[in-house]
């Protein structure tokens, strides 16, 4: 995953951590921030840590769109983008 020169999407499940009166029901500490990176091709493209979820601000990501950038052969690079949502809203 990916395939080359293929369009696709991978959905990755991870557990944010939810209100809740008993502090047993958390899988994640609630209190501290989840954050992720991701490497490809034997590390030559990474992308740097992500916020999943963040403490402080409450927000968690709700989408990471990755795009791979190639010439006719081989990836050249790649872009990301995350889009939060909040815990308030």
């Amino acid at each position: 995953m990916p395939r080359f020169l293929s369009y696709d999407n991978h959905i990755f499940h991870t557990s944010i951590p939810k209100q809740s009166t008993n502090a047993s029901d958390y899988i994640i500490n609630p209190n501290a921030d989840l954050k992720i990176s991701f490497t490809f091709l034997g590390n030559k493209l990474t992308i740097p840590w992500i916020t999943m979820y963040d403490s402080k601000e409450r927000v968690s990501l709700k989408k990471l769109t990755i795009t791979f950038i190639h010439d006719e052969f081989e990836i050249i690079t790649l872009h990301y983008k995350s889009t939060c949502k909040s815990d308030y809203a």
